[in-house]
């Protein structure tokens, strides 16, 4: 029996350079700052961020928190950025960024991909929780672009 996959896709438009921008959202630690479910991000490994740079997320969701590891899969700046958890987490997430310079500043498509596995999570009803989770990304890539476009640096 297959697992069924989820992909959501939002886009904002932030009135600000690539550069910044993408400096701002590749910081796995300054997410923090914008992501209402993260309680707590710490970095794993020293140097600077690339592909394999793993981060520990504090996340709280619907009355729970775990514990997740973040692992930088793509670092191509300031265009492409990708992380995601690792395959034993609950309900594995793996985000991909595509940035885009626009007229209006930079374009900031996300596409998350939900792997839920069986288990726990896959026995609750996993619509809701996607659904609950595409709400979450909405708000916090708005958040986002609200704190850039005021100018307030967000990474680490």
């Amino acid at each position: 029996m297959g697992h069924k996959m989820y992909v959501s896709e939002h886009t904002v438009i932030v009135n600000k350079p690539i550069d910044v921008v993408f400096k701002n959202l590749a910081c796995l630690k300054g997410c923090i700052n914008w992501s209402t479910l993260l309680h707590a991000t710490e970095k794993l490994d020293d140097g600077p961020t690339g592909a394999g740079t793993r981060y520990k997320h504090t996340a709280g969701f619907m009355g729970m928190t775990s514990e997740t590891i973040q692992t930088v899969r793509l670092y191509n700046p300031p265009y492409e950025f990708a992380f995601g958890d690792d395959k034993d987490a609950n309900l594995p997430a793996q985000n991909h960024y595509t940035l885009t310079e626009v007229p209006e500043g930079t374009q900031v498509p996300l596409q998350m991909t939900l792997s839920p596995q069986g288990g726990f999570i896959g026995k609750i009803a996993t619509g809701l929780l996607v659904g609950r989770i595409q709400k979450q990304m909405y708000n916090d890539l708005n958040n986002f672009k609200e704190l850039v476009e005021d100018g307030v640096t967000i990474h680490a």
